[in-house]
């Protein structure tokens, strides 16, 4: 019975263990995918600025193309190559690279292309398309919601089961969403602001997508590999998307094709900002894929969406300080300061609630293992 109980004890510490990698992997994935957003969000006039110089592109404009789409989507672009030469010169250096040419003709690898395509130039494209619209600023919480997407694709593609505490979640999020949405409409804000919150819906959306479906591929493919066969799948299909359709469909107000658009932004140097965000990104998704791993979808998602949380953080303390205080100043002069709070709030509850069963997240696993070792410590009973 003691050797039972030590292989249970050892198989309950492993579990731990698991938890333990999977919680850092997934504090790590937030706060380096938050730096990323932090950085595109306080520098986005330097980031297009590449398009911004020709006096005829207004960026407040929706009905510019050049503004609202080709700039986001080139510097997304820049920012997967990026990620995408990263992780494959460190795979490679590690003695991964027959594995990555190798695991390309697998099903799994597939199943992570398609998840890739919805998470990539779908969900970050519009992503990174929000934010140079009024409504930038609810990147994280709206975004966020992406785990509640998640959870919801989960229910019908894998037919996982949805607790009461999950609607409630969902419930919370939504009420967070609407507040902020009623915020933005009375601050009278630009005719961008809600072009600004469905781009982000639809990125929350294909990040659910991705990390629902991933999930399926991942536990047959290392996640370092993983997430490189990701990145090289969205580097290609945005180049194509550049080149292609942005060539011949160019913008009419400016005549900017996306290879201009493209060739600018290298000449200009504004792809240096792009090297470090890959970093950033390459980073976020290895620790994410691998939390997902470990911890599972749902909770592995609830810590990567701490981005959210992030991204204003750094913004506010490191990235544009001057120009946080003023908008909070702002907001304060206008009494809507206190509303946004809530709104942004109710969302982060409602994502934790829906992810994880705080009496199973703190208390269960305690208890199995003191148990465990209550058993392990006894003396065997000797036959008289």
């Amino acid at each position: 019975m003691n050797e039972e109980a030590k292989l249970a004890y050892a198989v309950a510490r492993q579990k731990a263990r698991y938890e333990r990698n999977g919680t850092v992997g997934g504090i790590i994935s937030g706060l380096t995918y938050g730096i990323m957003g932090a950085i595109i969000g306080g520098l986005w006039y330097w980031s297009f600025t590449t398009v911004y110089q020709y006096t005829n592109v207004d960026p407040g404009n929706a009905a510019c193309m050049a503004a609202t789409i080709i700039a986001p989507l080139v510097f997304y672009t820049f920012n997967d190559l990026f990620a995408f030469i990263y992780l494959t010169v460190y795979n490679v250096s590690q003695g991964r690279g027959r594995d990555l040419i190798q695991s390309l003709k697998t099903k799994p690898a597939l199943i992570i292309m398609i998840a890739g395509i919805i998470g990539g130039p779908v969900g970050q494209g519009f992503y990174y398309m929000g934010f140079p619209t009024d409504a930038a600023v609810f990147a994280g919480p709206i975004s966020a919601l992406y785990v509640i997407f998640g959870i919801l694709l989960g229910r019908v593609l894998l037919h996982q089961v949805m607790h009461r505490r999950v609607w409630v979640g969902i419930a919370i999020c939504v009420v967070g969403a609407i507040v902020i949405g009623l915020t933005g409409s009375a601050l009278n804000v630009g005719s961008t602001f809600y072009f600004g919150i469905v781009c982000f819906l639809v990125a929350a959306v294909g990040w659910g997508f991705e990390g629902t479906v991933a999930a399926v591929g991942t536990p047959m493919i290392d996640p370092k590999i993983a997430v490189n066969i990701r990145f090289l799948t969205t580097s290609v299909v945005m180049l194509c998307l550049i080149f292609g359709v942005f060539t011949v469909m160019p913008d009419t107000a400016t005549g900017l094709t996306g290879a201009d658009v493209f060739m600018d932004t290298i000449t200009s140097g504004t792809f240096v900002l792009a090297m470090i965000t890959g970093l950033c990104v390459s980073i976020s998704y290895i620790c994410w894929y691998r939390a997902n791993n470990l911890i599972g979808v749902g909770r592995g998602m609830a810590l990567n969406s701490t981005y959210s949380a992030w991204t204003p953080i750094i913004s506010m303390l490191i990235i544009m300080p001057t120009s946080a205080a003023g908008y909070f100043a702002y907001q304060m002069e206008l009494g809507t300061l206190p509303f946004i709070a809530i709104g942004v709030l109710c969302v982060f509850i409602g994502v934790i609630v829906v992810s994880v069963d705080p009496r199973e997240f703190f208390h269960r696993k305690d208890r199995e293992l003191e148990a465990l070792e209550q058993d392990v410590s006894e003396p065997e009973e000797v036959p008289s």
